[in-house]
């Protein structure tokens, strides 16, 4: 009896004991699994992201659309001729865009005007880089979009974008190079890639007077120029660009000829010398169409200088 319990008992073990090893094996053929899986899943995921959507940006030809205006084409042209470098690059006109717009080998710099939900017609020009694709029937919004860069207004431009033209371009360049590699700037956009108003320290910051709003108390403008700040008329701001200066940042704004609610205005301010970006800021327009360089922006620039 004694000897039939101890088997029995010792039968109990052994069931007990094969049913731990069952739920080790299992778990252990579960964890491989998982294992196996990981990296593929992992690599799934990384193919979605903008710096591997964008990453054969560098082996594309990126055709650059001329508008038929003498005056912007010139600059465009003269532009990527001497300082575009991250890609092949030609020229070629709208119709050539539409008859190559769905072929995934090419990459299209085109102006395009564009309308926000709230405005009664466009607002705004920009300069975007797209890549080639099937939704590319559907509109160049659509389009898998590198960059996209505000130049002027879409009705009425001041003209100024001529000038600021070769630095927007070396901007859109450097942005589209930092997405390939960093996805935190592909996906929060150029005021995540701009250096930020610190990076403005130890510079002589001048305003182009119809950059700065209309209602910045005079306060705010005296304590500016009290700090270095200066404000100056847009023809003596936009001269600055050519002197090649590194110590000096100039503003620029682009919003539409008449903003109304619902409209955007964008705040810049270039390095004149470097052509770095140094801040770029989109603004809703509000009810009294009110845009530009706020008091918020001077002050925290005045700070930076104490």
């Amino acid at each position: 009896m004694k000897c039939e319990n101890r088997i029995k008992n010792y039968g109990g073990k052994n069931m007990e004991i094969r049913r731990i090893i069952s739920l080790v094996a299992a778990f252990a053929t579960g964890a491989l699994i998982s294992i196996n899986l990981a990296p593929e899943a992992c690599a799934q995921a990384q193919i979605n992201t903008k710096k591997m959507k964008i990453g054969d940006f560098p082996e594309k030809i990126m055709k650059v659309v001329l508008t038929g205006n003498p005056m912007i084409d010139n600059v465009l042209q003269d532009e990527i001729s001497s300082e575009w470098r991250i890609s092949p690059y030609e020229f070629c006109t709208l119709d050539d865009f539409e008859a190559n717009k769905t072929n995934p080998d090419f990459y299209f710099m085109i102006l395009s005007k564009s309308q926000f939900k709230k405005e009664s017609e466009p607002g705004i020009e920009f300069l975007t880089v797209v890549k080639g694709g099937k939704d590319a029937e559907k509109g160049i919004d659509e389009m898998l979009e590198a960059c996209t860069f505000p130049v002027r207004a879409a009705q009425m431009p001041s003209g100024r974008e001529f000038d600021f033209l070769p630095y927007i371009i070396g901007a859109m360049q450097g942005y589209i190079q930092k997405s390939m590699t960093d996805d935190r700037v592909g996906y929060a956009g150029l005021g995540k890639y701009a250096l930020g108003l610190s990076g403005t320290a130890g510079k002589k910051v001048v305003f182009a007077s119809g950059d700065v709003s209309p209602k910045m108390p005079e306060t705010v403008r005296e304590k500016a120029l009290a700090a270095g700040i200066e404000i100056v008329d847009d023809d003596e701001a936009d001269e600055l660009l050519g002197t090649g200066d590194t110590n000096c940042v100039v503003s620029y704004t682009v919003a539409p000829s008449n903003p109304e609610f619902g409209s955007y205005c964008y705040k810049m301010l270039f390095g004149a010398g470097d052509h770095k970006l140094y801040y770029f800021k989109k603004q809703s327009v509000g009810r009294n169409g009110d845009c530009g360089f706020i008091a918020s922006e001077f002050n925290k620039l005045a700070a930076i200088r104490r």
